[in-house]
Protein backbone atom coordinates (compact mmCIF):
# COMPACT_ATOMS: atom_id res chain seq x y z
CA UNK A 1 0.00 0.00 0.00
CA UNK A 2 3.01 2.60 0.82
CA UNK A 3 4.67 1.68 -2.38
CA UNK A 4 1.20 2.11 -4.35
CA UNK A 5 0.62 5.75 -2.35
CA UNK A 6 4.36 6.62 -3.13
CA UNK A 7 4.05 5.65 -7.35
CA UNK A 8 0.80 7.80 -7.60
CA UNK A 9 2.21 10.20 -5.54
CA UNK A 10 5.45 10.03 -7.86
CA UNK A 11 3.45 10.14 -11.02
CA UNK A 12 0.98 13.38 -10.01
CA UNK A 13 3.91 15.30 -8.81
CA UNK A 14 5.96 14.54 -12.04
CA UNK A 15 3.10 15.08 -14.45
CA UNK A 16 2.50 18.55 -12.51
CA UNK A 17 6.01 19.46 -13.05
CA UNK A 18 6.01 18.83 -16.74
CA UNK A 19 2.82 20.40 -16.97
CA UNK A 20 4.14 23.68 -15.43
CA UNK A 21 7.37 23.11 -17.42
CA UNK A 22 5.53 22.84 -20.46
CA UNK A 23 3.56 25.93 -19.75
CA UNK A 24 6.43 28.05 -19.34
CA UNK A 25 8.61 26.80 -22.47
CA UNK A 26 5.29 27.00 -24.67
CA UNK A 27 4.61 31.21 -23.72
CA UNK A 28 7.30 33.03 -25.20
CA UNK A 29 6.86 30.60 -28.93
CA UNK A 30 3.49 32.13 -29.06
CA UNK A 31 3.25 34.53 -31.54
CA UNK A 32 -0.47 35.47 -31.91
CA UNK A 33 -2.39 33.85 -28.69
CA UNK A 34 -6.29 34.39 -27.96
CA UNK A 35 -6.54 34.75 -24.44
CA UNK A 36 -9.01 32.42 -22.45
CA UNK A 37 -11.05 31.88 -25.92
CA UNK A 38 -14.57 30.10 -25.23
CA UNK A 39 -16.17 27.15 -27.65
CA UNK A 40 -15.69 27.55 -30.93
CA UNK A 41 -19.42 29.24 -31.88
CA UNK A 42 -21.30 27.19 -34.59
CA UNK A 43 -21.80 28.58 -38.07
CA UNK A 44 -18.73 31.09 -37.44
CA UNK A 45 -15.36 31.21 -40.01
CA UNK A 46 -12.02 32.83 -39.54
CA UNK A 47 -9.59 33.17 -37.66
CA UNK A 48 -11.69 33.85 -34.68
CA UNK A 49 -14.53 31.62 -33.96
CA UNK A 50 -15.68 33.00 -30.37
CA UNK A 51 -14.38 35.45 -27.92
CA UNK A 52 -12.88 35.26 -24.19
CA UNK A 53 -14.84 33.96 -21.42
CA UNK A 54 -12.33 35.64 -18.49
CA UNK A 55 -12.56 39.12 -17.45
CA UNK A 56 -10.03 41.73 -17.24
CA UNK A 57 -8.77 43.40 -14.10
CA UNK A 58 -6.81 46.71 -13.30
CA UNK A 59 -3.29 46.36 -12.37
CA UNK A 60 -3.41 50.19 -10.76
CA UNK A 61 -5.41 53.50 -11.12
CA UNK A 62 -5.46 54.23 -14.44
CA UNK A 63 -5.67 52.51 -17.79
CA UNK A 64 -3.83 53.22 -21.43
CA UNK A 65 -5.87 52.48 -24.05
CA UNK A 66 -5.18 52.72 -27.82
CA UNK A 67 -7.73 53.12 -30.62
CA UNK A 68 -6.90 50.86 -33.40
CA UNK A 69 -9.94 50.95 -35.07
CA UNK A 70 -12.99 49.15 -36.47
CA UNK A 71 -14.71 47.52 -39.31
CA UNK A 72 -18.61 47.79 -38.89
CA UNK A 73 -21.76 48.88 -40.24
CA UNK A 74 -23.32 49.71 -36.91
CA UNK A 75 -22.38 52.55 -34.78
CA UNK A 76 -20.69 51.07 -31.39
CA UNK A 77 -19.74 52.45 -28.53
CA UNK A 78 -17.09 51.34 -25.97
CA UNK A 79 -17.42 52.99 -21.94
CA UNK A 80 -16.45 51.18 -18.43
CA UNK A 81 -19.79 51.96 -16.58
CA UNK A 82 -19.16 53.51 -13.01
CA UNK A 83 -15.66 54.72 -13.91
CA UNK A 84 -16.64 58.27 -14.83
CA UNK A 85 -14.81 57.99 -18.10
CA UNK A 86 -17.81 58.07 -20.21
CA UNK A 87 -17.71 57.11 -23.92
CA UNK A 88 -13.94 55.42 -24.36
CA UNK A 89 -14.38 54.88 -28.08
CA UNK A 90 -17.06 55.37 -30.59
CA UNK A 91 -16.03 53.42 -34.51
CA UNK A 92 -17.90 56.31 -35.97
CA UNK A 93 -16.48 58.98 -34.27
CA UNK A 94 -12.94 57.83 -32.54
CA UNK A 95 -10.15 58.50 -35.18
CA UNK A 96 -7.76 55.48 -35.68
CA UNK A 97 -4.64 55.85 -33.28
CA UNK A 98 -6.45 58.23 -31.35
CA UNK A 99 -5.09 57.46 -27.03
CA UNK A 100 -6.13 57.79 -23.62
CA UNK A 101 -5.99 56.91 -20.32
CA UNK A 102 -8.64 56.13 -18.11
CA UNK A 103 -8.64 56.82 -14.61
CA UNK A 104 -11.84 55.68 -11.42
CA UNK A 105 -10.14 52.34 -11.40
CA UNK A 106 -8.62 50.52 -8.42
CA UNK A 107 -6.00 47.84 -8.16
CA UNK A 108 -7.35 44.46 -8.95
CA UNK A 109 -10.74 45.84 -10.13
CA UNK A 110 -12.85 43.30 -12.37
CA UNK A 111 -13.35 45.98 -15.85
CA UNK A 112 -16.83 45.14 -16.75
CA UNK A 113 -16.04 46.96 -20.43
CA UNK A 114 -19.78 47.68 -22.21
CA UNK A 115 -19.94 47.59 -26.07
CA UNK A 116 -23.47 49.57 -26.77
CA UNK A 117 -24.30 49.36 -30.53
CA UNK A 118 -26.30 52.39 -31.10
CA UNK A 119 -27.64 51.41 -34.17
CA UNK A 120 -29.59 48.22 -32.64
CA UNK A 121 -29.71 48.73 -28.80
CA UNK A 122 -27.82 45.62 -28.16
CA UNK A 123 -25.29 45.87 -25.13
CA UNK A 124 -22.49 43.39 -24.11
CA UNK A 125 -20.47 43.69 -21.31
CA UNK A 126 -16.83 41.92 -21.69
CA UNK A 127 -16.52 38.47 -19.99
CA UNK A 128 -20.24 37.39 -20.28
CA UNK A 129 -22.00 35.14 -22.47
CA UNK A 130 -24.34 35.74 -24.61
CA UNK A 131 -26.95 33.52 -26.67
CA UNK A 132 -26.60 34.17 -30.52
CA UNK A 133 -30.29 34.02 -32.41
CA UNK A 134 -29.11 32.91 -35.76
CA UNK A 135 -28.03 30.05 -35.35
CA UNK A 136 -29.27 29.50 -31.39
CA UNK A 137 -25.73 28.89 -30.08
CA UNK A 138 -24.32 29.92 -26.20
CA UNK A 139 -22.34 31.16 -25.01
CA UNK A 140 -20.61 33.92 -26.95
CA UNK A 141 -18.52 36.15 -25.21
CA UNK A 142 -18.34 39.50 -27.57
CA UNK A 143 -15.08 40.74 -26.15
CA UNK A 144 -11.95 38.72 -27.76
CA UNK A 145 -8.50 39.25 -26.08
CA UNK A 146 -5.59 38.89 -27.81
CA UNK A 147 -1.10 38.73 -26.95
CA UNK A 148 0.63 39.41 -29.52
CA UNK A 149 3.93 39.26 -30.43
CA UNK A 150 4.46 41.71 -33.21
CA UNK A 151 3.04 43.28 -36.17
CA UNK A 152 3.29 40.01 -38.27
CA UNK A 153 1.09 37.91 -35.57
CA UNK A 154 -1.78 40.68 -35.54
CA UNK A 155 -2.13 40.71 -39.43
CA UNK A 156 -2.32 36.70 -38.60
CA UNK A 157 -5.40 37.67 -37.48
CA UNK A 158 -6.59 40.76 -38.88
CA UNK A 159 -5.01 40.90 -42.08
CA UNK A 160 -7.69 39.92 -44.13
CA UNK A 161 -11.00 41.48 -42.16
CA UNK A 162 -9.25 44.59 -40.71
CA UNK A 163 -8.73 47.14 -38.98
CA UNK A 164 -5.16 47.08 -39.98
CA UNK A 165 -2.06 48.71 -37.40
CA UNK A 166 -1.29 52.46 -39.53
CA UNK A 167 2.69 53.47 -39.29
CA UNK A 168 1.71 55.98 -36.49
CA UNK A 169 0.28 53.08 -34.30
CA UNK A 170 3.20 50.93 -34.67
CA UNK A 171 5.39 53.44 -33.53
CA UNK A 172 3.27 54.56 -30.57
CA UNK A 173 3.01 51.21 -29.86
CA UNK A 174 6.89 50.37 -30.11
CA UNK A 175 7.68 53.35 -28.04
CA UNK A 176 4.96 52.80 -25.22
CA UNK A 177 6.71 48.91 -24.21
CA UNK A 178 6.17 47.33 -27.23
CA UNK A 179 3.52 44.45 -28.24
CA UNK A 180 4.80 42.93 -25.02
CA UNK A 181 3.34 45.14 -22.70
CA UNK A 182 -0.29 45.70 -24.59
CA UNK A 183 -3.68 43.56 -24.36
CA UNK A 184 -5.45 43.67 -27.21
CA UNK A 185 -9.41 43.76 -27.88
CA UNK A 186 -11.24 42.47 -30.39
CA UNK A 187 -14.97 42.93 -30.01
CA UNK A 188 -18.51 42.22 -31.79
CA UNK A 189 -21.58 43.68 -31.86
CA UNK A 190 -24.08 41.53 -33.73
CA UNK A 191 -25.70 38.24 -32.09
CA UNK A 192 -26.00 35.69 -35.68
CA UNK A 193 -23.42 34.02 -36.88
CA UNK A 194 -23.12 35.21 -40.35
CA UNK A 195 -22.20 38.29 -38.68
CA UNK A 196 -19.78 37.34 -35.80
CA UNK A 197 -15.94 38.20 -36.34
CA UNK A 198 -14.56 40.14 -33.78
CA UNK A 199 -13.47 43.34 -35.68
CA UNK A 200 -15.95 45.66 -35.14
CA UNK A 201 -13.99 47.70 -32.65
CA UNK A 202 -10.09 46.91 -31.80
CA UNK A 203 -8.26 48.76 -29.52
CA UNK A 204 -5.32 48.10 -26.79
CA UNK A 205 -4.78 48.42 -23.30
CA UNK A 206 -2.05 48.64 -21.14
CA UNK A 207 -2.20 48.08 -17.11
CA UNK A 208 -4.41 45.42 -17.14
CA UNK A 209 -4.67 41.04 -16.21
CA UNK A 210 -6.85 38.24 -17.06
CA UNK A 211 -9.08 36.88 -14.29
CA UNK A 212 -8.31 33.18 -16.20
CA UNK A 213 -6.86 30.20 -14.37
CA UNK A 214 -5.50 26.90 -15.72
CA UNK A 215 -8.24 24.48 -16.54
CA UNK A 216 -9.86 22.04 -13.97
CA UNK A 217 -8.34 19.08 -14.89
CA UNK A 218 -4.72 20.97 -14.94
CA UNK A 219 -5.86 22.29 -11.68
CA UNK A 220 -6.06 18.81 -10.26
CA UNK A 221 -2.81 17.04 -11.43
CA UNK A 222 -0.91 20.23 -10.01
CA UNK A 223 -2.87 20.03 -6.24
CA UNK A 224 -2.05 15.90 -6.38
CA UNK A 225 1.49 16.68 -6.90
CA UNK A 226 1.62 19.73 -4.40
CA UNK A 227 -0.32 17.53 -1.46
CA UNK A 228 2.10 14.34 -2.21
CA UNK A 229 4.78 16.61 -0.97
CA UNK A 230 4.38 17.02 2.71
CA UNK A 231 3.67 13.07 2.87
CA UNK A 232 6.84 12.35 0.31
CA UNK A 233 9.12 14.92 2.86
CA UNK A 234 8.60 12.20 5.80
CA UNK A 235 9.07 9.64 4.19
CA UNK A 236 12.59 7.96 4.59
CA UNK A 237 15.29 9.16 1.89
CA UNK A 238 16.17 5.33 1.10
CA UNK A 239 12.52 4.07 0.76
CA UNK A 240 12.24 6.67 -1.34
CA UNK A 241 15.41 5.93 -4.44
CA UNK A 242 13.74 2.34 -4.08
CA UNK A 243 10.80 3.44 -5.58
CA UNK A 244 10.20 3.48 -9.10
CA UNK A 245 6.56 5.10 -10.90
CA UNK A 246 6.21 1.27 -12.42
CA UNK A 247 6.24 -0.14 -8.57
Amino acid sequence: MTRCLASISLRCFGYGVVLVASWLAAAPAAQAQQLCPGVAVTGVTGPITNGSDCSLLAMGSTINALYVGGSAADEDVLSLPGSGNGVIFNNKVTLAGNTTTLTGVTSGQVLNFTLSNVSTGLSYVAGVGYTNTVPPFGPVYHFAYFDFANITAYDAIFGTSGPLITASELHYIRTNGGFSDWTFVSVEDQSTAGGDDWNDLVYAFQDIRMSAVPEPGSLGVLACGALALPWLRRRPRTELLNMSPES
